[in-house]
């Protein structure tokens, strides 16, 4: 009977420890998932900040093409006047 108990007692201290070291595998992955999502946050955050700076690259481009627009306009204008008279 003693023995019983005592193999009993083994199988239960084994598996307390796969236990244990389960539970240090699943908290060790747990903590690698949370640095890649932290990861993957801080790349999302550099991707927005890259498109705002391309979106205002973008606005200023099209005010510069607007005010080109209005120039060679207004150079047409005068040439065309200075062409046929007042």
């Amino acid at each position: 009977m003693p023995s019983e108990a005592g193999e009993r007692l083994a199988t239960l201290e084994q598996m307390a420890r796969e236990g244990a070291d389960a539970r240090h595998d699943m908290q060790d992955t747990q903590d690698a998932h949370t640095l890649q999502l932290a990861a993957i946050r801080e790349d999302v955050h550099e991707i927005k900040e890259t498109l705002a700076g391309f979106q205002g690259f973008w606005k200023g481009a099209m005010f510069m093409l607007t005010l080109l627009g209005a120039g060679i306009g207004a150079l047409i204008a005068t040439v065309w006047h200075k062409i046929t008279g007042p």
